[in-house]
């Protein structure tokens, strides 16, 4: 009977006694569907339903549709299949169902047969009453019923009766300080943090995301450098795991103080495929520290990367790094750990050597290379611009230990230079090509953190 009422294109997410829970979507937004056997958008449960549609409480999950067999609403997961829940929390869960029964009761209603299974979580870690297929209007029926059957799942969760539970402290501040976070003061801000840092250990996963969530926001807006520090020390050891799933939207965020955190401090064992625009940004920038951090970062890093992420990363450095701390920086890297990235490789180098800076380690870089490169494009590109050098005194020596190596790996490979025309004519397209950003909106993320940094030339850290 039920799998031919229930529509088979929605995942099913969890299936309980008497509901499945699917995960499906509402107005384009990823939502669940509570569906039960019965026919549901009828009669006085359907009287209920639009009732309880029309009530606002943070304990009783919204009600975005009503069909025959379901209710869309927002997404929960079901109190019985989480584990490993502090005996505070489900202290302070049973306080918040014995509220919402009373909000139900003085709205004319109560629950029929309550049990543990009617019980939710929502993503921020709210306790929510959500099986609405048991709830009926009070007629002649005494609602005390309901506070009987909470005392009963209050012994069974806690081992303590219902008029014996207190809500924990720490839960209320955490409630009332969600709330109006926006407006208290960075110090009190800063209290908040600690308190929860103190009490982690008895809260949920789904109230530490939401805490995640907030703070991702409140580092988006304007604060000092030191309580963004704060943070972000602050989130990394509340949840270090969840620390590193955020690392994408880290990285998203225009300020050169959170950057800087992220690529001093962070340690990933997953792939980082999607940070590779926002590590780009960060080589581009004008604040010489955040660039730096971000080629070590990216070198550190580089087995996180796809090769062809790892391509696009070398093309832009070769496009828009002109320091000769830069470019040693990189040559040395790429002398001590020899990749296989010939075309990349060759573009970057042979570009730093028109660059005429940090000549030595730029030449120390290409003897490490050259051998793998294309060998029509060393003899008729590479090859003669080092010999347009070799009258330069200073590296004249190396030049000329370079200009015979290649002219010598040349001739072990001149089958590979037959029936191909060359000449220094050849170079000018390459050197003109500049590197074409894929997002029109990056010169604005430069120029936005660029400023920030201006703004904050004067503070200490």
């Amino acid at each position: 009977m039920m799998k031919n009422i229930f529509n088979r294109s929605d995942k099913i997410e969890f299936s309980l006694n008497n509901l499945i829970l699917y995960k499906t979507n509402y107005n384009g937004k990823e939502c669940i569907k509570i569906s039960s056997s019965k026919i549901v958008n009828i009669g006085e449960i359907g009287d209920i339903l639009i009732k309880l549609k029309s009530l606002s409480h943070i304990n009783l999950t919204p009600i975005y549709r009503i069909t025959q067999h379901s209710i869309f609403t927002k997404k929960l997961v079901p109190l019985t299949s989480i584990s490993n829940l502090s005996k505070q929390y489900k202290m302070y869960f049973i306080m918040k169902m014995k509220e919402v029964l009373e909000f139900l009761h003085e709205n004319n209603m109560f629950c029929r047969n309550l049990v543990v299974e009617d019980f939710f979580i929502d993503e921020a870690g709210n306790p929510v009453l959500a099986n609405y297929f048991s709830v009926s209007f009070i007629k002649s029926e005494d609602t005390f019923v309901d506070f009987l059957a909470l005392d009963n799942i209050s012994k069974s969760l806690t081992n303590t009766p219902l008029q014996n539970i207190v809500i924990p402290e720490i839960f209320k501040t955490i409630e009332e300080r969600l709330c109006n976070f926006s407006s208290l003061l960075e110090d009190e801000k800063v209290m908040f943090l600690e308190l929860i840092n103190e009490n982690k250990e008895i809260l949920n996963e789904f109230i530490i995301k939401n805490i995640f969530n907030l703070l991702l926001s409140e580092l988006k807006t304007e604060h000092t450098k030191e309580y963004k520090l704060i943070i972000m020390t602050f989130l990394k050891e509340l949840d270090p795991l969840l620390f590193t799933e955020y690392y994408s939207q880290f990285f998203k965020i225009l300020d050169s103080n959170v950057r800087l955190f992220l690529l001093k401090d962070i340690k990933s064992e997953k792939s980082l495929e999607s940070c590779v625009d926002d590590l780009a940004l960060g080589i581009r920038v004008k604040d010489k520290e955040l660039r730096a951090e971000t080629l070590t970062f990216i070198f550190k890093n580089r087995n996180k990367f796809s090769k062809k992420s790892l391509n696009e990363l070398i093309d832009l450095i070769t496009a828009v790094i002109t320091d000769q701390s830069s470019i040693e920086k990189i040559c040395n890297h790429f002398i001590e750990n020899k990749l296989s990235h010939p075309k990349h490789l060759y573009k970057m180098i042979f570009t730093f050597l028109k660059l005429k800076v940090a000549t030595v380690t730029v030449y120390d870089c290409l003897e490490v290379y050259y051998q793998d490169f294309d060998k029509y494009k060393l003899c008729s590109e590479l090859l003669p611009l080092l010999c347009s050098r070799l009258s330069e005194k200073e590296y004249q020596d190396k030049c000329f230990f370079l200009v015979e190596s290649i002219v010598k790996d040349l001739k072990n490979n001149k089958q590979l230079l037959e029936n191909k025309e060359w000449g220094i004519s050849k170079v000018t397209g390459f050197l003109k090509k500049s590197f074409k950003s894929k997002d029109k909106s990056l010169q604005e993320k430069i120029k936005e953190l660029d400023e920030l940094d201006e703004e904050w030339a004067e503070q200490d850290l």
